[in-house]
Order: structure tokens, then C-alpha cells, then sequence
């Protein structure tokens, strides 16, 4: 996709395009590239900074042209939590949805006023916000993007919200929750147990994690259909990018923690997508004096490939617990 990038050559539906790529198998010498790549540990500490430097810290005002008012980075939930109701029965619009996807992980964590939530990857504050207004809890975050860090100290001022500009696996300090969203996509497999053991250190005995990323069906993991789609992210949106598999949120936590529920809303990331991609088009007049038409190319790519080739992936939130929870989790959809 580099030459569509600098300006080669246009499509007119470029999400219908990369629906039919999907479908194709890349070179051999680009199997073997991805797959030599991928052997070195690549989301070491050392390298975790340059990422959100890469990607992260590009600027807020960037992100904020096409996200929801909190900024939300990850997929939202199009219907209201506890409803059971599918979205297609629910008139929902971009806002509310980003708002549904606050709630649905506050209801899943069955949190009580006074508990400490510890957040691996908090993004822009919104969920360290929501939860510490309208929750009475305490929460402690940490994340390596100086940008997001800064952004969630002033949206969160004057609330019990402590954040650190540090790696996630700095954590310390015992905590009744543990909640993780859309950075697991960035621990690497290779790294996948150690997220869980620092998890696992972290929180207490009765309490419980909550792990939100993308996935990708366990059976296309590794094979070419994936590699080319994983070329483009770790060349021009996120360097060191690795997509866990449905599988991995079982196998990764093996003899750690026990999965009490496992939530597949991947169709919800569709609509998401769509909504951000209509909010760039209708902002980018604000901010391309300060960003190139390359980058504008880049995130058309982006949104547009997630969306014709979503069909093969799931967006999972699973609930682990350290020995099962009395009773039974009641599980939140």
C-alpha cells in the first residue's frame, strides 16, 4: 500500500478493494520476511516508548478530530449494556455507543465505591473518568504515551485518578481491579504471560481482570491472509503490532488466572469505524495545515481496510478471576 500512500494511484471504494485482497495470498518472500520479523522480541521495554512516540503521540488534536469526546481509541459498544437487545433494534448514535462501551466494562468489573482499579494503558482518560465519577473508585494508570499521560491528568483533575508515564510492566501495588483496554494488541506474544503475571501481581485474591483487544480467529493466525494486513500496520500505523488470537486469551493466562467470561462484539467495530472515518473526513479541514496529505492516506487505509477485513476478526473483553468467583460471574451484555 506504500505507492497508494505517496499518491500513486486512487480507488474509489477502497473498503470493497481491501474485502477482495483479503481474500489473496502475499509472496513467499513476504511470508518469510514476516515470519523472521516476528522471531525477535520486538515490544521489549526499550522499544515499547517508540511506538507512542510513533503512533500516540502524533498529536492530540489529530486524534481528537475523529474520536468520540472522550477519546476513545478502541471499538464501541453499539447497544445499551444489560439490555440484551442486538444493536440493529436500537437507534444508537456515535456518542451514545462510546458511552455504552464506558458502562458495559464498568457493570463487567462489579465494582463497589472504595475499590482501587489499576489501568494497564489508559489511553486518554476516558475510562479513569468515568469510572472515578460516577463509581467511587480509586484508580492508578499507567502508559508509555507522554501525550495520552498529559491529556489524562487534566481531563481527570481533581478526581482520584493517579497516572504514570511508565511501561505497564512497572506496575506495582495491589488493586480489586484490573483493567486493560486495546493495548494487549501491543504485549507481542512473546510477552503474553508476563502481561498476566503482572496482572496476576497486582491484583488481589477476590478480585478481577478485565482484558479488552482485538483478535483474530485462531485459525488464520500466521498464515499469509493476516501477514499482509500485519505489514501495513507495523509500516505505517503501528510499529511491533501483533494481533492475539481467540485462543490466546485462554492459553496465555493458563494456570494464572481462570477466564469467567469470554465477549465477542466484533461486528460492533464496523459501525466504530465508520463513525471515525466520517468524523476525519468532516474535521480534516481543522488540522491539515499541521499534518501532511500522506497522513490523511494513511488513516483512510486504516479505516477503510479495517472495515473490509474485519470480517475475520473478533474484538474479545474477557473477565478472569484468580480461583473463580463465589457463585458464579454474572456475565453483562
Amino acid at each position: 500500500m506504500g505507492s497508494y500512500i505517496e499518491g500513486w494511484w486512487d480507488c474509489e471504494d477502497l473498503e470493497e478493494l481491501f474485502a477482495r485482497l483479503c481474500h489473496l495470498d502475499p509472496p513467499f518472500w513476504e511470508r518469510l520476511r514476516s515470519y523472521i520479523h516476528n522471531m525477535t522480541n520486538r515490544q521489549l521495554p526499550s522499544l515499547s516508548g517508540y511506538v507512542a512516540k510513533f503512533h500516540y503521540d502524533l498529536g492530540n488534536d489529530f486524534f481528537e478530530s475523529f474520536l468520540d469526546k472522550d477519546m476513545q481509541y478502541t471499538c464501541l459498544y453499539w447497544r445499551e449494556p444489560g439490555t440484551g437487545r442486538p444493536a440493529k433494534d436500537l437507534e444508537v448514535d456515535f456518542e451514545e455507543a462510546a458511552f455504552f462501551k464506558l458502562e458495559l466494562i464498568a457493570k463487567k468489573l462489579k465494582l463497589k465505591p472504595g475499590m482501587k482499579v489499576l489501568e494497564l494503558g489508559s489511553g486518554w482518560g476516558a475510562l479513569a473518568k468515568h469510572l472515578t465519577e460516577n463509581y467511587g473508585v480509586e484508580m492508578v494508570c499507567y502508559c508509555n504515551s507522554e501525550q495520552m499521560v498529559l491529556h489524562t491528568r487534566e481531563v481527570t483533575k481533581g478526581l482520584p485518578v493517579e497516572v504514570h508515564l511508565a511501561d505497564y510492566r512497572e506496575a506495582t501495588g495491589l488493586y480489586d481491579r484490573v483493567v486493560s483496554i486495546g493495548m494487549f494488541e501491543h504485549v507481542g506474544f512473546k510477552n503474553y504471560k508476563t502481561f498476566f503475571e503482572v496482572a496476576d501481581r497486582c491484583l488481589k485474591d477476590d478480585g478481577l481482570l478485565l482484558l479488552h483487544s482485538m483478535a483474530l480467529h485462531d485459525s488464520l493466525h500466521g498464515f499469509p491472509k493476516y501477514l499482509s494486513w500485519e505489514r501495513y500496520l507495523d509500516t505505517y500505523y503501528f510499529p511491533g503490532y501483533w494481533m492475539p488470537t481467540d485462543t490466546d486469551f485462554v492459553v496465555a493466562s493458563k494456570g494464572i488466572f481462570i477466564l469467567e467470561d469470554l465477549h465477542n462484539f466484533g461486528a460492533d467495530y464496523r459501525p466504530t469505524l465508520l463513525g471515525w472515518w466520517e468524523n476525519f473526513q468532516k474535521n480534516w479541514h481543522k488540522v491539515q495545515d499541521k499534518y501532511d496529505s500522506k497522513l490523511y492516506r494513511v488513516y483512510k487505509v486504516f479505516f477503510l481496510m479495517c472495515v473490509g477485513s474485519f470480517r475475520a476478526r473478533s474484538l474479545l473483553q474477557g473477565v478472569y478471576s484468580k480461583a473463580g468467583v463465589p457463585g458464579g460471574y454474572e456475565a453483562v451484555r
